[in-house]
């Protein structure tokens, strides 16, 4: 009936039932779907899927542990000092033969910036609180943070420490040089052909700044900061106690500490895996925090007198981190002891998990003797300090929102002194501005002040 004020495509129940007419598909609609994202998925993708790909002779030859490989060789030059090799097996991952150390983490810069590009000029940003650089005002956010907490400061102060430091402090030193090095020479080979990943030509990275020794310290505080948990739960709880008080708030929260006289592990050789369930749920009755979820990583190894013959030992890591695109691990295998991998008695060689923008194997891995990997207890190991500022008038700074002075007793001290923090201006670019963001941070005694974060 006209005007009865019926939507297309609902059904009319005095009609009987009739099936709803569909909306006859728009002129832009057709040309999305039959023209435009064909065009995408056939075409665009492709392209820039080719386009990041990188030129490598390829020979099918068979190579122990190798299947079928894609080899380039490395002649000494360049920033090598010997001949070298890479062999990408046919999962693409490299196996790198080096004649000395500084060759071998030259070439891990070079495999990490090849593969993993995006990633590790993301994390770099990360690291120094760049981010809003390319992605806008809506990272500003995260750039401040990681101004605040200050892991390019520290970076500074520990290639400081390292310069300044033994022999041993010098030897990881020029591991990390040796690994930027790798890395700043890749990036300008890539640029100079063209090779640049798709992803930081759509978004228009500048990728001119050369990497530094900071940069890689900088991102191993960042892994540090994302294994470490403890700092947000204090607070929480001191809100909760605030609103609810401490029985309702401690109910929320339990201790991340193992109980005393709980057997960190298992006892014995159990075939049986029920028995070791079983034994849990023992525990569990007189030490339940333990179960509680959310406390605790996994770790596990089964001895080479329970495994197939020539296996030997094998070693199960969890590092408790979360998966993504592209995964935050690297597998590579390293060896730095001739082409042949025992041409010298000294050298390194090992395989496992590196992170793009890092020198060596920094998690689950091998070498000829031992296998290592890192889990989580999940335990507090961040302290949170409530500093009492100074409530003078005259001390307070506009830029920060507080004073920033703050009281504390020194050690033999019987009387509170009031101290100076250390203030940090911040200049942060943003896209699409005219200006750069001045941003303030201040650090005490006990670390960075986050209450504006």
């Amino acid at each position: 009936m006209a005007g009865s004020g019926k939507r297309r495509g609902v059904v009319d129940a005095d009609a009987g039932g009739a099936e709803p007419k569909r909306p006859r598909p728009s002129i832009k609609s057709l040309i999305t779907e039959y023209a435009a994202l064909p065009l995408v998925r056939n075409v665009v993708v492709p392209f820039l899927a080719k386009r990041a790909l990188l030129d490598h002779d390829r020979i099918c030859e068979t190579v122990p542990g190798v299947p079928v490989e894609v080899r380039v060789k490395v002649p000494a030059g360049s920033g090598l000092k010997d001949n070298c090799e890479v062999l990408r097996d046919e999962w693409g991952v490299p196996h790198v033969y080096a004649a000395n150390d500084e060759d071998m983490f030259y070439l891990q810069g070079r495999c990490h910036v090849e593969d993993r590009w995006f990633q590790m000029e993301t994390t770099r940003r990360l690291q120094s609180g760049t981010i809003a650089a390319f992605a806008g005002e809506k990272a500003l956010s995260i750039d401040k943070f990681a101004r605040a907490m200050g892991w390019r400061r520290l970076a500074a102060q520990e290639v400081a420490a390292l310069e300044e430091g033994g022999e041993e402090e010098r030897e990881v030193l020029q591991m990390v040089r040796s690994y930027v090095r790798g890395v700043n020479e890749t990036i300008a080979d890539l640029t100079s052909r063209g090779k640049v990943p798709w992803e930081l030509s759509l978004l228009k990275i500048d990728v001119s700044a050369p990497w530094t020794p900071e940069d890689v310290l900088g991102i191993m505080h960042v892994l540090a900061f994302k294994l470490s948990f403890g700092f947000q739960g204090p607070i929480v709880k001191h809100a909760l106690i605030q609103a609810l008080g401490e029985g309702i708030a401690s109910e929320w929260f339990v201790s991340n500490s193992i109980p005393e006289g709980c057997p960190p592990t298992v006892s014995g050789w159990h075939k049986n895996a029920t028995e070791v369930i079983r034994k849990m749920a023992k525990q569990r009755h007189a030490v339940p925090e333990l179960m509680r979820p959310g406390l605790g990583s996994n770790a596990w190894c089964i001895g080479p007198g329970h495994t197939a013959e020539g296996v030997g030992a094998i070693l199960a890591n969890d590092p408790h981190l979360d998966t993504g695109i592209p995964t935050f691990f690297y597998e590579s295998h390293m060896c730095s002891k001739g082409l042949d991998g025992k041409s010298r008695e000294q050298g390194l060689h090992c395989a496992g998990m590196s992170v793009p923008g890092i020198p060596g194997m920094v998690l689950p891995g091998h070498n000829d003797h031992v296998a290592w990997g890192v889990t989580l207890s999940m335990c507090d190991v961040e302290d949170v300090f409530v500093e009492l500022c100074s409530s003078d008038e005259r001390d307070y700074d506009a830029r920060l929102g507080f004073a920033p002075f703050y009281l504390h007793t020194p050690e033999g001290g019987d009387e509170a002194i009031k101290a100076a923090m250390e203030v940090h201006e911040h200049e942060i670019e943003v896209k699409g501005w005219n200006d750069p963001v001045t941003y303030h941070s201040a650090d005490t005694r006990h670390g960075p002040v986050i209450s504006r974060l």
